[in-house]
């Protein structure tokens, strides 16, 4: 039954470390693509307004200048692409007029991409931020989960480290248990958090109750907090069982930042 309950640990783990990995790139394609689109859907970029050298804006700006703006950024990434392809570390091979052609090639694909985006996308990604927030607080709060894994949660371990032996034992016990009960008391609470935004959805015929400028209900957002909760709190309480035992292993922090102060002075040595 242990080793089941371990394999079921373990699980859990790797689903929530590929939740906070997919939550990473998510957050970080929206915001990038929503300062993409703000910076292309700028008609007066800095670009424009270094080149008009009067702070001209809108109409003011002539024709001639956002040409040569769009031609000075084109050349500007060129050249950047062809020097990063040319004194990249891997290949030092690569022959200037091959880094060029490349590096054009980039740029051109670069350029489409971004037009695309600006068309494809009118109105932009007014709603990236919010979404990029609900994300932010999926990572944490499974992160935070991930950490009770790990074992790598904030501990006090002052009075227990000058307890004798045999009081570290039923010390360990009550303290995970302590935990695991608080944690189950936010169970609770963000349980009934979620159901009053979620009855606001249900209320409003699903017209109500989202995060400002999405689509996303607030409960689903908020689901998170229940749901990682109840996770450290049944791994505290098997923590609890496994003090009982004589089974668990904690890490020893100091331990480790010795080994790895050790570590750092004969590797600079």
């Amino acid at each position: 039954m242990t080793a089941f309950f371990a394999r079921l640990d373990r699980a859990v783990y790797r689903a929530e470390r590929a939740l906070v990995v997919a939550g990473l790139v998510v957050m970080s394609a929206v915001v990038f693509l929503d300062v993409v689109h703000r910076t292309a859907a700028d008609p007066d970029g800095l670009l424009v307004r270094w080149l008009s050298g009067d702070g001209a804006r809108g109409g003011d700006v002539a024709a001639s200048t956002r040409t040569a703006a769009t031609i000075l950024g084109f050349l500007l990434w060129w050249g950047i692409f062809a020097f990063a392809l040319r004194s990249r570390s891997s290949d030092k091979s690569m022959s200037l007029r091959r880094a060029a052609g490349v590096g054009a090639l980039l740029t051109a694909a670069g350029y489409v991409l971004v037009r695309g985006i600006v068309v494809l996308f009118p109105n932009g990604f007014i709603w990236s931020q919010p979404f990029a927030l609900v994300l932010l607080l999926w990572v944490g709060f499974v992160g935070a989960s991930m950490c009770t894994y790990e074992d790598k949660h904030l501990r006090v371990e002052a009075v227990e480290r000058y307890l004798p032996d045999a009081a570290r034992r039923p010390v360990a016990v009550v303290r995970n248990l302590l935990t695991a009960a608080f944690l189950i008391f936010l169970v609770v609470a963000s349980w009934k958090y979620v159901v009053f935004h979620y009855e606001e959805w249900v209320a409003t015929e699903h017209l109500g109750g989202m995060f400002l400028g999405t689509k996303v209900p607030r409960w689903t957002g908020f689901a998170v907090l229940p749901l990682s909760f109840g996770i450290m709190a049944a791994r505290f309480v098997g923590r609890a069982v496994q003090a009982a035992r004589g089974t668990l292993q904690t890490r020893d922090a100091v331990a480790e930042l010795v080994a790895g102060r050790r570590t750092a002075g004969e590797g600079a040595s």
